[in-house]
């Protein structure tokens, strides 16, 4: 059952404010279904995205990002979401140079979360392919 973000976090705004050791912590809380009375201090559409992704069955501890999609099925699934392709076109051409250098990658999916195009810093997209976050990848 997911879990309101009003219990572990109020309405943080401001990514700078907050250490990598607290996301880590605050990750390590929500994992465990921790309550207390001090607030989990991420921004709140992080607490909104992790029980997202635990109220869809994602796991945490999966090393790989499941293929869901063969070519084929990716090759139609582009045709499908060509206006959503077209409309992020210019997108992803910037994100493509801003995101060098950056350790961060674009994901565009389909409604059902399978990855259509994901570009982004060389480095990071290689990380990536270690884990199978390709395009035909998805978390569904």
């Amino acid at each position: 059952m997911a879990r309101s973000h009003q219990k572990y976090a109020a309405n943080y705004t401001n990514p700078a404010v907050f250490s990598q050791k607290e996301i880590d912590q605050a990750w390590d809380r929500f994992l465990c279904g921790v309550e207390k009375s001090e607030p989990i201090k991420v921004r709140s559409s992080i607490i909104n995205s992790w029980e997202r992704c635990q109220s869809n069955g994602v796991n945490p501890s999966t090393k790989l990002a499941p293929i869901v999609a063969s070519q084929e099925a990716l090759d139609l699934t582009r045709i499908q979401n060509r206006d959503l392709l077209l409309c992020s076109q210019s997108t992803i051409d910037q994100a493509k140079v801003l995101l060098n250098d950056l350790e961060t990658v674009l994901f565009i999916t389909d409604r059902n979360a399978l990855n259509i195009e994901i570009v982004g810093d060389p480095r990071t997209l290689d990380s990536a392919r270690d884990i199978s976050l390709l395009p035909g990848s998805g978390w569904q």
